[in-house]
């Protein structure tokens, strides 16, 4: 009961404070005059639109591979804390790391570790939902880069 108690709620929330907090500190330190509500609203409204798509591919996920995810509830907090860290990770480690690759391969192994840490799933299943998550992510992108040489040519 406990363990899964700290797996499902306080794991999730640490992950969310923690990532919430490296991203201040990243925005602080290329910015001394950003705006804090500005800051905290992107980061919100990101990490549950990320979120909402990593439930997207949750279910694409299960009708492929079968892998068990939790209850909603509990996979969307697990799923946002995930988020809130990579997202929080990445600011400072672009100031950090010279090369973009370094830093994009240092938080494929972060996201996938957490993935296989909450979730209890399978290498391969991980990997899957890697893979649907950014296959769904490339198609907003283009859609959007698409839309966008419409509209502007």
């Amino acid at each position: 009961m406990g363990y899964t108690r700290l797996k499902d709620y306080y794991l999730p929330l640490g992950l969310w404070g923690l990532g919430l907090a490296l991203f201040l500190l990243g925005a602080f330190w290329v910015d001394a005059d950003f705006s804090l509500s500005f800051a905290l609203a992107l980061f919100v409204v990101g990490i549950v639109v990320l979120g909402l798509l990593g439930m997207f591919a949750c279910f694409i996920t299960t009708q492929l591979l079968g892998p068990d995810f939790s209850p909603r509830s509990r996979t969307f907090l697990k799923l946002t804390g995930i988020f809130a860290l990579t997202i929080g990770i990445f600011h400072p480690l672009t100031l950090i790391l010279p090369v973009l690759l370094d830093y994009f391969l240092v938080l494929a192994v972060v996201f996938g570790g957490l993935l296989w840490l909450l979730f209890d799933i399978d290498v391969y299943e991980t990997a899957a939902f890697i893979l649907v998550y950014l296959f769904i992510l490339g198609g907003i992108v283009s859609f959007m880069i698409s839309a966008l040489t419409h509209f502007y040519y």
